[in-house]
Order: structure tokens, then sequence, then C-alpha cells
């Protein structure tokens, strides 16, 4: 099982839990791409 499936399963079980996770995981990019202060 891939990770669009895992997002995908977990958006249509909670529209509003899914998008939080997806901004999650945005933000955690962001603070490992960007080199800390």
């Amino acid at each position: 099982m891939g990770m669009k499936e895992v997002l995908f399963e977990m958006r249509a079980d909670s529209g509003r839990k899914g998008t939080f996770f997806v901004l999650l995981l945005l933000f955690l990019l962001l603070i490992l791409i960007l080199p800390p202060n």
C-alpha cells in the first residue's frame, strides 16, 4: 500500500483530519528543508 493510498483512505475517513495531516506533513517538510536558525 503506497503513501497515496494511505492519504486517500485517511481523507475518505475524515476530510478535516486528512487536511490537517497533509498540512502537518508540509510543515515538517519545511522544517527539514529550511536551515535551523
